[in-house]
C-alpha cells in the first residue's frame, strides 16, 4: 500500500511539472470536481513580443464606400459573412456589404420607435437576419431582415431589463446577458436563453464577485460551437453548459484593494481569446483622495499571453500591428469568434502609413502593397477601410 501511494504522488508531481512547465503563475484548485488553472499574475516571469502577423493569416484589406449618406469615422461593428453592419454615434445603423458597397440605412439615431441609441447586435449563421436590442431601453429585441433592410416585428425579451450582450446560440436560440441588479425581473439571472419569437426558455442565476474584475460589454463571446461567459465582477470566465455555468480560467492577484491605498483596485479585460490562448489586460487604477472623496485618476496596465495548450504565462512587452506599424490597444481589434477578426483603419491613417513606408522602408508594414493601391484612391475624408483575417490555428510561441 505504502508504494502504491508513492507511486500516486510521485505522478502526480510529474504532471504539475508537466502542466504550465513548472510555471509559478499558474496554480490548479478544484471546483466541482473539475481542476481549474489559476493565473496569478504577480508571478508571470516571462516575457514576449508580439506581432499580429504571427497571430493571423489570409488577410484582406476592404475600402467600404464612401457616400453623402454615411460618413464613418468610428462605430460599433458587426462583421458577418456576407454583410457588415455599422453603428455610428449621431448617425445610425448602415449595411455594406462583404466588398465594402454601402447597402443602405438600417435605422435612424434616436429614442423613435424604429431608432437605435446604443446598440447591442447579433446575427444568424446565415447572416439574413440581425437582431438588435438598445442598452436604453428594456424588452426590445428589433429583428430586421438583412436582404430587404425592412425591421420585421419586435420580439421583445423574455425577462423585462435592459440587455448588455447577446449573442446566437443557434438559428432558434438566442443567449442574453442583462444587466444585473437594476430593478427588472432579469436583473437576478447572469444569463438567459430565450427563443427568437421571444420565449423564456431558461435563465442562470447571478451569484457573488470574485477577487478582479473584468471590464468591457463583451460579457458573452462564442468559440466554434461554444459559448463563454465573463460577468463584470468577477475574476473567473465561465462556459455555458445548458443552464450551468461552469469556470475554466480564474485570473487573481496576491495584492488586496483597499481604498485608502493608492495602488487602486486591479481588473483585467479579455482582449481576444481563441481556441488556443488568450489575450489579457490587466489594469491598475489609482485612486486620488480629495476633498470629494477617492476618484479615478489613472490607470497602468498591461497585457498578458496565455498559451492553453502549454498551460503557459507570459508578459507581453509590446504587441505591434505590423499592417500599421502602431501598437495595439484593446479598442482597435475585436474577434467574431475563434478563427476570424478585424480592425478598422480609418482613411486618414491608411494615407499616413503608406507615407511612412514610403520614407522609412526598413520599417516592414505587411500587406504594404494592397494599403498603397487602396491609398492611391483615398482621401483623407473617405470611410475607413477594414482589415479582415483569420487567427491561425497552430502555436504562436515557439519555444
Amino acid at each position: 500500500m505504502r508504494i502504491l501511494i508513492i507511486i500516486f504522488y510521485l505522478s502526480l508531481a510529474l504532471l504539475c511539472s508537466c502542466l504550465g512547465k513548472n510555471d509559478r503563475s499558474i496554480k490548479y484548485i478544484e471546483i466541482n470536481g473539475c481542476t481549474i488553472p489559476e493565473l496569478i499574475i504577480e508571478e508571470i516571469k516571462d516575457s514576449i513580443n508580439l506581432k499580429l502577423s504571427e497571430l493571423v493569416e489570409n488577410v484582406d484589406f476592404i475600402k467600404l464606400q464612401t457616400t453623402p449618406e454615411v460618413q464613418i469615422s468610428n462605430g460599433k461593428w458587426l462583421i458577418g459573412s456576407e454583410h457588415i453592419i455599422v453603428f455610428c454615434q449621431g448617425q445610425g445603423l448602415f449595411q455594406f456589404s462583404w466588398n465594402g458597397s454601402f447597402i443602405r440605412k438600417l435605422a435612424g439615431f434616436g429614442t423613435g420607435p424604429e431608432e437605435i441609441m446604443s446598440p447591442v447586435m447579433c446575427t444568424d449563421s446565415n447572416n439574413s437576419t440581425l437582431y438588435v436590442s438598445d442598452l436604453i431601453r428594456s424588452n426590445q429585441i428589433l429583428k430586421i431582415d438583412l436582404k430587404s433592410g425592412r425591421i420585421i416585428e419586435n420580439i421583445g425579451t423574455a425577462r423585462r431589463g435592459r440587455i448588455q450582450d447577446m449573442i446566437m446560440f443557434n438559428d432558434t436560440t438566442l443567449v442574453i446577458a442583462p444587466f444585473v441588479g437594476d430593478g427588472h425581473s432579469s436583473s437576478n439571472l447572469f444569463i438567459y436563453f430565450q427563443n427568437v419569437k421571444g420565449d423564456f426558455i431558461n435563465g442562470i442565476p447571478s451569484f457573488g464577485e470574485g477577487g478582479l474584475f473584468i471590464l468591457g460589454s463583451n460579457l458573452l463571446s462564442k468559440i466554434g460551437n461554444q459559448v463563454n461567459y465573463k460577468p463584470a465582477g468577477s475574476d473567473t470566465l465561465f462556459r455555458v453548459i445548458e443552464d450551468m455555468l461552469n469556470p475554466y480560467f480564474i485570473i487573481c492577484s496576491k495584492e488586496s484593494y483597499n481604498d485608502d491605498e493608492p495602488s487602486g483596485k486591479k481588473s483585467f479585460e479579455v482582449i481576444l481569446e481563441t481556441q488556443g490562448y488568450l489575450i489579457l489586460k490587466i489594469f491598475q487604477l489609482r485612486v486620488a483622495n480629495s476633498l470629494r472623496g477617492s476618484r479615478p485618476q489613472d490607470q497602468k496596465s498591461h497585457m498578458i499571453f496565455f498559451d492553453k495548450k502549454e498551460m503557459k504565462a507570459y508578459n507581453i512587452s509590446s504587441f505591434v500591428n505590423d499592417f500599421t506599424g502602431e501598437k495595439i490597444s484593446s479598442g482597435q481589434i475585436s474577434i467574431k469568434n475563434d478563427n476570424y477578426f478585424f480592425m478598422l483603419i480609418d482613411a486618414f491613417s491608411l494615407i499616413k502609413i503608406v507615407e511612412m513606408q514610403r520614407s522609412e522602408p526598413d520599417n516592414t508594414i505587411q500587406g504594404i502593397d494592397r494599403l498603397s493601391v487602396l491609398a492611391n484612391s483615398s482621401t483623407e475624408n473617405d470611410n475607413p477601410v477594414l482589415l479582415v483575417g483569420q487567427f491561425k490555428l497552430g502555436n504562436i510561441i515557439k519555444n
